[in-house]
């Protein structure tokens, strides 16, 4: 195990107890844990809820969305995302899940200042909204540089929405059943990233049929492999254990 992984050893150390959780992550994670007792856990996508459905356009425009926490530090939203904006034709559209409370100047600054609060859009983001926000878009972005799981790359793929994604997670297994284009991050060269994703955004924007076959093999790929439904099973036993270990206390 790399001493790096932090989040490993966290997982590891509960491991020591009773039982880990590993809640969605990547299989580079879960092979750290070897033969420490855990669970591996996926929380899925309600695919009656995310589908695909028409909306209202406004205009012609190419929109390219991201939702999610745009402050998280490992997505560089000034440097990956917000460039896009000066593409011909684009429109980028952020869908902050959450608005941190007392957030600094300089922390909008760091993530695109005006521009990214140029690209928020606004209104309610409570659940059962999601799916409609999704439906807006042309393709969903997501540039998280670490490891770990946005859910909502899922829920877009469900929602018959191509995917820019970095290799950065479990979102590889839904590009490679042709849900998206995959960007390399491994040498973690911020320019590169930015060229790679630009000119995905271009070729998706350029190609409208390729685009609407990768949204069917998304969805496809998130009905069969990540149907929440699918998962049932693992959390009941993960809940029946739970209670079987507290009654030793």
């Amino acid at each position: 195990m790399k001493k790096k992984d932090k989040n490993i050893l966290w997982f590891n150390e509960i491991g020591k107890h009773d039982v880990a959780v590993v809640g969605g992550t990547s299989k580079p994670v879960e092979e750290n844990f070897g033969e420490n007792p855990h669970h591996s856990l996926r929380f899925g996508v309600d695919t009656e809820m995310f589908k695909p459905y028409p909306m209202k356009r406004e205009d012609d425009r190419f929109n390219v969305g991201f939702v999610g926490n745009w402050l998280t530090p490992r997505r560089y939203m000034k440097d990956l995302f917000i460039p896009l904006k000066t593409l011909p034709g684009v429109r980028l559209m952020v869908f902050p899940t959450t608005w941190p409370t007392h957030t600094r100047p300089d922390e909008i600054e760091s993530c695109g200042g005006d521009a990214l609060l140029e690209a928020i859009v606004e209104g309610d983001k409570w659940y059962p909204g999601l799916p409609s926000m999704y439906n807006k878009m042309d393709i969903y972005i997501r540039c998280d540089i670490d490891h770990g799981l946005q859910l909502s790359v899922f829920e877009a793929a469900a929602c018959g929405v191509p995917i820019v994604a970095t290799d950065s997670g479990p979102t590889k297994e839904l590009t490679d059943a042709g849900g998206g284009i995959l960007i390399d991050v491994a040498d973690r060269d911020l320019k590169r990233i930015a060229r790679d994703i630009r000119k995905a955004v271009v070729y998706l924007q350029e190609h409208p049929k390729e685009r609407k076959a990768m949204g069917k093999a998304g969805r496809k790929f998130v009905e069969t492999k990540w149907q929440w439904s699918r998962f049932i099973p693992a959390w009941r036993k993960f809940f029946r254990e739970g209670v079987k270990n507290a009654k030793k206390v």
